[in-house]
């Protein structure tokens, strides 16, 4: 059974949440990254406030090995110069960048600032979440409530921040596409015990996928269901990799 202190941190976070946008959306330029810390910061106030309890250390910020480094690093890259070489070689636009030597500056950010926010969030949601349903659930379960939970979370963007001619497309994929990341994200931590992969990954894919383009030719909604679709592709032949996966060993 999910404990009571899960359940609070879950309603605290979505409480404060609601509070935030309601505050952007009187603002001309609202700061979306700010968003990133609203999960921390309630996990603290559950535990020194209203629980009086310690900090726990199931936070999984213990470090990860080269490789579950790597993958976390190569995998967003490779991804976002999928996406861009298909709207750029289709002559639909240019989504991250028209020369080569414009991609160095978007990873430096991807790999510093974009992480280190990433990370106060996935301490949260890949570490002290998926710690205690872990100890409930199966890896898929886990990941699976998770992403219902992180999607749901997002929604408010996809309805106030986003462009959409069709929102019900375009919520759907975008939705779809955070459900997706959110189950890597939790085989990255599952995998490598730490949510410092999760959060490069994040970061990256913050900066090299999640964007709206640069100058593109196409409705935002076709923009979002055309990295679905290309997500979906690797997110199948990541199920095919872990098949035999031992994380099914829980209830």
């Amino acid at each position: 059974m999910i404990s009571k202190e899960v359940k609070w941190l879950v309603i605290i976070i979505f409480f404060f949440s609601l509070i935030f946008h309601i505050t952007m959306a009187q603002m001309n330029n609202p700061n979306l990254g700010l968003l990133m810390a609203i999960p921390l910061f309630s996990y603290l106030l559950i535990h020194i406030i209203l629980f009086k309890k310690p900090i726990k250390q199931d936070l999984a910020l213990q470090l990860p090995r080269k490789k579950d480094l790597l993958l976390s690093i190569f995998t967003p890259i490779l991804l976002g110069l999928l996406i861009n070489g298909v709207f750029y070689y289709s002559k639909k636009g240019i989504f991250l960048f028209e020369q080569v030597s414009e991609l160095l500056p978007l990873l430096l950010i991807g790999l510093t600032i974009a992480t280190f926010s990433a990370l106060l969030e996935e301490i949260i949601w890949r570490g002290y979440l998926h710690s205690q349903l872990r100890k409930i659930y199966s890896f898929h379960k886990t990941a699976c409530i998770t992403a219902l939970i992180w999607s749901f979370w997002h929604v408010p963007i996809a309805l106030f921040y986003k462009s959409y001619t069709n929102i019900a497309i375009g919520t759907f994929s975008y939705l779809a596409i955070l459900f997706i990341v959110s189950y890597i994200l939790s085989y990255l931590r599952e995998q490598s015990r730490s949510v410092i992969p999760a959060a490069i990954f994040h970061g990256l894919m913050n900066v090299l996928y999640f964007g709206d383009g640069i100058e593109m030719q196409l409705p935002l909604q076709t923009i979002e269901v055309t990295k679905l679709i290309l997500l979906c592709v690797f997110f199948f032949i990541l199920l095919r990799l872990t098949k035999k996966s031992p994380f099914d060993n829980s209830i």
